[in-house]
């Protein structure tokens, strides 16, 4: 019965769901996506929910009318805020620094559609969210500060952060140096990467400036 749909059952199945237009099975995995306690209590990760979104953003609908798919992008995305809400705030300043190189437009496996830029993009996003201040920096050839709002919510910032055009190399280097150009001295550094980082003048200089 599409009705008993179990919360990760539900989640995995709302592509076919909405291509057939189940409309009270629909209805019931929403309203599951929207219950605090229910997303935390599912215990899944963030990145699960954006791979659901972004599936949902390519499905054609023609069973349900349009705005039940808007009501299912809405429930995930609202998912994806709760799943982040027991994480501990950091607190001090926070320098956040995202590869956005080529080499992260990979999948993370070879059974995976996510890649390793959207967990990236995806980190980014919710470190700035949890931090009481923070400088979010993209980094590939070059590197630029991204400004992010917390308004704009996680998958706006994500989709912020990935389209900051900096080339598509991979000098860690030149995101520490835009922290130095801008005199900011963080309490820590995250830093979201495949770690395929290089130095313009080697890879051991690279390596030193990460450490």
């Amino acid at each position: 019965n599409a009705l008993d749909l179990p919360f990760m059952a539900g989640l995995r199945n709302l592509r076919n769901l909405l291509e057939c237009g189940a409309c009270k099975a629909l209805d019931k995995v929403i309203n599951m996506l929207k219950d605090e306690k229910t997303v935390l209590r599912s215990k899944q990760f963030p990145f699960r929910f954006f791979s659901a979104y972004r599936e949902i953003s390519k499905t054609y609908v023609y069973e349900v009318p349009i705005e039940y798919k808007q009501e299912v992008l809405r429930a995930l995305e609202i998912a994806l805020f709760l799943s982040i809400k027991n994480l501990p705030k950091l607190d001090g300043k926070t320098a956040i620094i995202v590869d956005t190189s080529g080499s992260m437009c990979s999948p993370i496996s070879e059974n995976s559609v996510v890649e390793y830029i959207d967990i990236s993009t995806l980190m980014g996003a919710i470190s700035q969210y949890i931090s009481d201040e923070s400088l979010v920096v993209a980094f590939a050839t070059t590197a630029k500060i991204v400004e992010l709002s917390r308004d704009s919510g996680i998958i706006q910032n994500m989709a912020k952060i990935r389209s900051t055009y900096v080339g598509s190399g991979t000098y860690v280097e030149e995101a520490l140096k835009l922290l130095e150009k801008n005199d900011y001295v963080p309490d820590r550094i995250l830093l979201f990467s495949d770690m395929q980082v290089y130095s313009q003048s080697g890879t051991d200089t690279a390596r030193k400036s990460i450490s």
